[in-house]
């Protein structure tokens, strides 16, 4: 089982400790499958975001935004969150500009969490739509793609 990231108390600026608290709340989130653990680290998240990224113009503020939302359990607040997440990225990479933190994969998989967040609020026009997208992005920029993996996924979210 993976271990969670280290703990720490200090930090070389506030985006420092963002990223940290994005790492602990992905961990818990995704890893872990654990609300309970994760929300410990929301509040102090969401105060910081809040103060450093107050215009939603920063690729980790948005990625932030939509993992709090994914805690608190707030679907039309994660689709909204990560709608923007994916369209900062695609801002970023969208002339070729090289990010050693991001590129077109990332954008990939953020798409394909939009298809499962769709399925998930009932949205199956909206979930098979950006399963085409996804399937767009991957033949454009040679990215592989686990098409019936995702669809499975997303049949599983409808039904639920």
């Amino acid at each position: 089982m993976q271990k969670p990231p280290p703990n720490r108390r200090n930090f070389i600026h506030e985006w420092d400790e963002i990223d940290y608290l994005h790492e602990k709340l992905g961990y818990w989130l995704e890893t872990r499958q654990s609300r309970y653990h994760a929300r410990r680290f929301v509040t102090r998240l969401k105060e910081l975001v809040s103060r450093k990224d107050p215009k939603h113009e920063v690729i980790l503020g948005a990625a932030c935004r939509a993992a709090i939302a994914n805690c608190e359990q707030n679907l039309s607040e994660e689709i909204h969150y990560t709608k923007h997440y994916i369209s900062l990225l695609r801002e970023l990479l969208k002339d070729g500009f090289e990010c050693p933190y991001y590129d077109w994969s990332a954008v990939r998989n953020e798409t394909a969490v939009l298809a499962v967040l769709y399925a998930e609020s009932g949205q199956a026009g909206l979930a098979d739509k950006t399963i085409l997208e996804v399937k767009r992005l991957c033949s454009k920029h040679g990215l592989s793609f686990a098409e019936e993996k995702l669809r499975k996924q997303v049949f599983d979210s409808l039904r639920e």
